[in-house]
């Protein structure tokens, strides 16, 4: 699997990740005459309110396309197809408020009727996995979290709007992305970003108008994905793995040879090494002794089995009776989601399997053929691979059966199910130490450099949204002070792809929460310096402080209700000009030494004050450049902070461990950011 920070949260949305090269499916569009549009113009959707909108698609080159909207004051608008590509478009300026309404798309051919249409905000929700973590996957399990149950429950609003952008990576920019309007219910809104919602149900408390929310993001990300390749090739960075993008634009098929060619020669040694596989006879073998084996209660993760904190092949056996009568039907094996890969035999034979990287969350149902099964005893082996993570069988309990299909002439038979969860054995095989890395340092995945952008921001930058929210920055950790360049120049690329002025298109972000990372130390508080430079440097920005709403022992903390209406509060008030009175915690000013203390000025500090009795977080060092854990007091708007082992002080950081929690906060009970007055050489920085 995956690290943690490259994020279980694809799984929370997705039934599978694309791999699309550009121009396949606009290559399907124009073998069509009929006129098309792309999915996120359809029915259910949000239009932003009091805007030019613009309303495209594809038809024969040369075609007369004209679109009429059912808004008062409306007027049709014509375009021509492209003689190139058939593609069209039109702007409709949108008023600030109506009813549902509809368009008319009409070509020479055919037409469509998009129905249902609000006219509202519309905002992208971008990131990684703390973005795109949805509300199913909320709580409980933190403090003060509501569960998934709950807020599914209230979830009853219709004029919030939901689009999803599907996991899409490509090599070229692509027109098409896929996806459909979701109307928000307790049947819909679990799979909605957690943060989108509740950012967009503040939106709706508010302001009283529709919201929509284009959901484009992709767990364990970094920011040069979302960047377009030609400003990275101007900024100067990931020059081979652009290098390596261009040869795969040459040659589609390119990625997936390299792909299958590396991991054929992982699997190659995997079987030479792991004992259950190059022992005689092989674990896999049907009358194998596996007495002294441990047993293991599936299904689970290994954090709670026998192969705990253990990343590399773990087998499995067991056996199951087939009923009498029933052994010469086809059949199908489920075994819910595997952490990572799996291959499956049973009575000896491999029947199954999936040795294939990114399917960890994909609940395996595999076709038996009728001569699979015997009468009576049966013997089931699965083999499972975990690269990293967790590892295990992810799924419930009913998730794990054989269902045995009647015969195709049998009127008014049934399946027979045999459940499999429970007891099983279970051996460790080779560790990744002796497998070797899994190979997919050079292959088209989900952070080589701009797929993201072509893939999922390309296909969506003519829909005129308000702005954006986003939460990125773990995956980005080992360049983290290069990300105070990269971050605000992705910034600057979306808006130029909207073709907004940045207060045209505002920018609204979260700095990364506390997070122990595996007992590292030092970079994380680098991210969170590099956020806060970009609010300080970028216009129209914002940066919601999620030190007090973290979890150190989970990178994927739950309260993302907090997140949510942080967000909205500063869209409230710089963007719509509504009086919340605060939308941000304390920000650092400036410092001056006074003998041996240091007085601290901040900024949002009405209310300054502990969260609790005494201060956290605080450092202060000398010449020397040695911190150590400083007292401190508040002083009106002003921090005086002090240690006796520091007589000469110089410099003060606040909050600036991987997982600190420190505790200053306004009088909005908003936590303060941390920062750092100095500015010497930090880890990452060149």
């Amino acid at each position: 699997m995956m690290t943690t920070t490259d994020s279980r949260q694809t799984s929370m949305r997705r039934a599978g990740m694309l791999a699309l090269l550009a121009t396949t499916v606009g290559a399907v569009q124009l073998a069509s005459a009929d006129v098309s549009l792309p999915s996120i113009i359809s029915d259910h959707m949000v239009l932003q309110r009091d805007a030019d909108a613009t309303i495209w698609g594809w038809a024969d080159p040369g075609d007369r396309i004209v679109v009429t909207a059912s808004w008062p004051g409306a007027r049709p608008q014509s375009a021509t197809a492209g003689k190139d590509d058939g593609f069209w478009s039109v702007k409709l300026r949108t008023p600030r408020a109506g009813s549902p309404s509809t368009l008319q798309i009409n070509g020479p051919d055919n037409s469509i009727t998009v129905t249902d249409i609000l006219l509202g905000e519309v905002w992208v929700c971008g990131g990684q996995s703390n973005m795109e973590m949805t509300i199913d996957n909320i709580g409980p399990g933190e403090t003060g979290v509501e569960s998934a149950a709950v807020v599914k429950a209230g979830a009853t609003d219709s004029r919030l709007r939901y689009f999803d952008v599907p996991n899409i990576l490509s090599a070229t920019p692509t027109e098409h992305c896929g996806g459909q309007w979701v109307v928000c219910s307790p049947e819909t809104a679990g799979s909605f970003s957690a943060a989108g919602y509740f950012f967009a149900r503040s939106l709706r408390d508010t302001l009283g108008v529709p919201v929509g929310l284009v959901s484009s993001n992709w767990g364990g990300t970094r920011v040069e994905a979302w960047m377009s390749k030609e400003l990275l090739r101007t900024l100067g960075v990931c020059t081979e793995e652009l290098d390596l993008l261009q040869r795969f634009e040459e040659d589609p098929g390119l990625p997936e040879r390299l792909a299958i060619e590396r991991e054929g020669k992982w699997w190659d040694h995997a079987r030479q090494v792991d004992p259950g596989s190059s022992a005689t006879p092989d674990w896999s073998s049907d009358d194998l002794d596996d007495s002294s084996w441990e047993q293991a209660a599936l299904p689970g993760v290994w954090d709670a089995l026998p192969a705990n904190a253990f990343d590399g092949i773990v087998w499995y056996r067991r056996t199951f009776d087939v009923p009498s009568g029933t052994a010469d039907r086809a059949s199908t094996l489920h075994l819910g989601a595997i952490d990572d890969m799996d291959t499956v035999w049973i009575n000896g034979r491999r029947v199954a399997g999936n040795e294939r990287a990114g399917t960890w969350y994909i609940p395996r149902a595999y076709e038996l053929a009728s001569d699979v099964l015997r009468e009576g005893q049966n013997t089931i082996v699965v083999r499972v691979l975990d690269t990293g993570g967790a590892g295990g069988f992810s799924s419930s309990p009913n998730d794990l059966k054989l269902v045995i299909h009647p015969p195709q002439d049998a009127d008014g038979a049934t399946d027979a199910t045999i459940a499999l969860a429970g007891t099983w054995r279970t051996k460790r095989g080779a560790s990744m130490q002796q497998l070797g890395a899994w190979p997919q340092s050079s292959e088209l995945h989900a952070n080589s450099p701009s797929v993201l952008y072509n893939g999922m921001i390309v296909p969506i930058h003519r829909f005129a949204v308000r702005g954006a929210i986003w939460y990125q920055g773990e995956s980005n950790r080992n360049n983290a002070y290069d990300y105070r360049r990269l971050f605000p120049e992705m910034i600057g690329n979306w808006r130029r792809q909207w073709g907004a002025k940045p207060a045209q298109f505002p920018f609204y972000f979260v700095q990364i929460a506390p997070f122990g990372y595996w007992g590292e130390n030092g970079e994380t508080p680098v991210v969170r310096e590099s956020q806060l430079v970009t609010m300080e440097t970028t216009p129209d920005t914002g940066m919601v402080v999620t030190m007090d709403v973290g979890n150190v022992r989970d990178i994927h903390p739950r309260n993302k209700k907090a997140v949510g209406r942080r967000l909205a509060l500063w869209a409230l008030a710089k963007t719509y000009g509504i009086d919340v009175g605060e939308y941000s915690g304390p920000l650092y000013e400036s410092m001056k030494v006074e003998g041996e203390r240091i007085e601290l000025a901040f900024t949002h500090a009405d209310g300054l004050h502990w969260r609790g009795n005494d201060a956290i977080g605080f450092e202060i060092a000398g010449s020397d450049q040695q911190f150590v854990p400083a007292q401190a007091r508040v002083w009106g708007q002003h921090v005086v902070v002090w240690s006796r082992h520091v007589t000469e002080p110089v410099a003060v950081r606040y909050g600036w461990d991987d997982d600190a929690e420190p505790n200053l906060f306004n009088g909005a009970d908003l936590s303060a950011s941390p920062f750092r007055t100095d500015d010497w050489p930090v880890i990452t920085q060149p």
